[in-house]
C-alpha cells in the first residue's frame, strides 16, 4: 500500500476536480469559477453548486457539502478513500511504483522525528507546585512557607543547580505534609 500523502500529491498532478466536472459535463472549463448544477442532491434545474478554480474545489448550497477531487469521486462512485484513490490511479493512468509504501513512509518519519526530551524535574516541580496550592487553607503559615519556600528554590533555580535529588525532598516534604493534614 501506498503512502497516502504522497499518492494524493501525485494524483493532483495528473487530474483535478475541475477536470472532472468538465469530463461530467459540469462545467466548461476547468480553469475559472463556474456555476452548475448538483450532481448529488436529486433534480436540480437551478446551478446550486459553484466550482472554485483558485482551490480546486466546489461547494453546494442546497447540500451544504465541499468537494476535493478525492471526496468528489468517493461520493460520485459510491467508493471508501482508499477505493477512489485506486479508482483515480487506474482511470488516468498514473504512475505510482516510484512512490514509497505507507509502511516505510511511516518508519521515516518516525526516524526523522525530532525526539522531545522530558525534564523530569521539570514535571516534579509543575505537580508539586499544584499540591502545595491545593495544601494553603490546610496548613499553618510556617509550613506553607516552608514548602513554598522550597518550590521556588526548584523553580527559579538554573538548569545546573537542579538536582532530581532537590525535586524529590521536596516532593517527600509535601507528601509528608499532605498525610500530616489527612490525618490531622
Amino acid at each position: 500500500m501506498k503512502d497516502f500523502e504522497a499518492l494524493k500529491n501525485r494524483i493532483s498532478e495528473y487530474v483535478t476536480l475541475g477536470d472532472l466536472l468538465v469530463n461530467d459535463g459540469k462545467i466548461t472549463a476547468a480553469s475559472m469559477e463556474d456555476q452548475y448544477a448538483c450532481t448529488f442532491h436529486g433534480a436540480d434545474n437551478k446551478k446550486s453548486a459553484r466550482y472554485y478554480a483558485e482551490t480546486d474545489s466546489s461547494y453546494c448550497w442546497v447540500c451544504k457539502k465541499r468537494w476535493d477531487v478525492f471526496s468528489y469521486i468517493e461520493q460520485r462512485e459510491a467508493m471508501s478513500f482508499q477505493q477512489a484513490l485506486n479508482h483515480l490511479v487506474s482511470e488516468y493512468r498514473i504512475p505510482t511504483a516510484d512512490l514509497p509504501d505507507a509502511l516505510e513512509e511511516s518508519k521515516r518519519r518516525r526516524i526523522e522525528a525530532p525526539k522531545i526530551k522530558v525534564d523530569q524535574s521539570a514535571l516534579i516541580v509543575e505537580k508539586l507546585s499544584q499540591a502545595i496550592r491545593m495544601l494553603r487553607d490546610r496548613l499553618e503559615d510556617e509550613k506553607y512557607e516552608r514548602l513554598v519556600f522550597g518550590y521556588l528554590l526548584l523553580r527559579y533555580a538554573t538548569a545546573d543547580e537542579k538536582k532530581p535529588e532537590s525535586a524529590e525532598t521536596l516532593r517527600q516534604a509535601v507528601l509528608r505534609v499532605v498525610e500530616g493534614a489527612r490525618n490531622g
